[in-house]
């Protein structure tokens, strides 16, 4: 095999024309990325196309500097310009450590290229990286877009050795003299990638296939090839079943529940996308689509600060809310912000007292309600007498007739005096608060919040 050659052809095919491109390359100084810069620096002697070296220093390892030197003088010898950034890894406190350095590392460099101005990034991804990749991604649940495993190109990323084996690679360093240097965490089974191709892929090739590894990459071809067909069918089913709004993205579960199984993941998996859950995991999705067979008021987490609701006809996927305020003092003219609202209040002469058709705005006897009132969010086993009707009713029964989700009672404000709850906020005043014959001091009250404007 002539590796160089491989690497025109697979440039090529990924569209990119003899003269009309330019690369930063992304080199750790391992043996793969090391090899891709001399390619470059072949391919430049042949075409005239310029590149320069990129390295990113994480600050996981104790040889981390050494790596970056040897970088360096690599960009020297090869007469590239070096580009490095250094990362902060560990200021993250919380997920995948690999999966943070990946996003790091992207955007240092997308930050590189644009500073040396080069057109494309080049990174050193090979057949073994996508045949190990592709098999952590089946053993975690990630589905047919999981399954494609490493893109040839992504953005501006091109790997144009994605179809070659690391043994070629390792080949063409030995036989032109190439030096590189050994990352050590890789003799370490913390890492599924490390464990996978260190035990699971040789046991594979020596009890299953000898070409365990050309079997895999070959399946995340055709997986590529099959997720951009639902990709573009996706799109087709989501009208009438994904609906975006102000406070989320929403999944209708008569639509939903009319396509087959596999289509319900797709669909699922765009809906979170959408509402910012990134993409989610086959055990996400999977919670998310059992909410079709629960009860209204069910949830999952989803996400960082998400969470999928089931409610009567929908499956709602939300930022997550809790309690919404701590209870605050109430003092007569004076405006307090909420969550999801603006309370106001002021005092006004009986003679002033306006009925108007807005449940937003209201008027009281203050002598009924008492001086003394807070704003607090609404409680389990909270009940009031709704103006108008025949005795009691819990608060959260009346917002469920009233159509509010379970998922958003807990924002409404509840304004609660000396005798029990006033005004259930934007809804329904009490009964014991209303404005009667016998009325001397009123007050109006106002909530403001997104859809119940006064």
């Amino acid at each position: 095999m002539n590796l160089f050659r491989c690497f025109v052809q697979s440039l090529h095919g990924m569209g990119i024309s003899p003269g009309e491109e330019s690369f930063l390359v992304a080199c750790s100084g391992g043996l793969d990325s090391t090899v891709l810069a001399h390619l470059c620096a072949r391919y430049r002697m042949e075409t005239g196309v310029p590149f320069a070296v990129g390295h990113v220093h994480h600050g996981l390892r104790p040889e981390a500097d050494g790596d970056e030197e040897f970088v360096r003088a690599l960009a020297g010898n090869l007469d590239a310009p070096f580009l490095r950034r250094r990362v902060d890894v560990r200021s993250f406190q919380k997920g995948n450590v690999q999966d943070h350095a990946r996003t790091l590392r992207y955007a240092a460099l997308e930050e590189m290229r644009v500073e040396a101005g080069m057109g494309r990034i080049l990174t050193a991804h090979h057949r073994d990286d996508q045949a190990e990749t592709v098999l952590a991604h089946f053993l975690r649940g990630a589905g047919v877009e999981g399954l494609q495993g490493i893109r040839p190109t992504w953005g501006l990323v091109l790997r144009p050795l994605l179809q070659l084996p690391k043994s070629e690679l390792l080949r063409y360093a030995r036989t032109h003299g190439i030096e590189w240097r050994e990352d050590t965490s890789n003799a370490s089974d913390r890492y599924i990638r490390n464990a996978i191709r260190r035990h699971v892929l040789p046991i594979a090739a020596d009890t299953v296939n000898p070409s365990v590894v050309r079997v895999l990459a070959r399946s995340a071809s055709l997986f590529r090839s099959l997720a951009e067909y639902l990709e573009s069918a996706c799109e087709t089913w989501e009208r009438g079943c994904i609906f975006a709004a102000e406070d989320g993205v929403f999944l209708a579960v008569p639509a939903l529940n009319r396509y087959l199984e596999f289509q319900r993941f797709l669909l699922v998996r765009r809906a979170l996308r959408s509402a910012g859950a990134g993409e989610a995991g086959f055990k996400i999705v999977e919670a998310v689509v059992r909410l079709l067979e629960k009860q209204t008021g069910a949830f999952v987490e989803v996400g960082r600060d998400l969470i999928a609701w089931r409610e009567a006809d929908a499956i709602a996927i939300t930022p997550a809310v809790g309690d919404g305020f701590s209870p605050i003092p109430v003092e007569l003219g004076r405006e307090i912000a909420l969550p999801r609202g603006v309370f106001r209040s002021e005092e006004i002469q009986r003679e002033d007292v306006r009925f108007v058709p807005n449940p937003a705005v209201e008027c009281i006897d203050i002598d009924a309600a008492g001086r003394t009132w807070v704003l607090r969010p609404w409680r389990e086993g909270d009940r009031f007498r709704p103006l108008g009707g025949r005795g009691s009713k819990k608060v959260g029964d009346y917002l469920r007739d009233e159509g509010v989700p379970r998922r958003l009672r807990r924002t409404i404000p509840i304004l609660e005096g000396e005798h029990g709850i006033v005004w259930v906020c934007g809804y329904r005043l009490d009964e014991r608060a209303r404005i009667t014959s016998a009325t001397r001091n009123a007050a109006r009250v106002e909530f403001i919040s997104g859809g119940r404007e006064a």
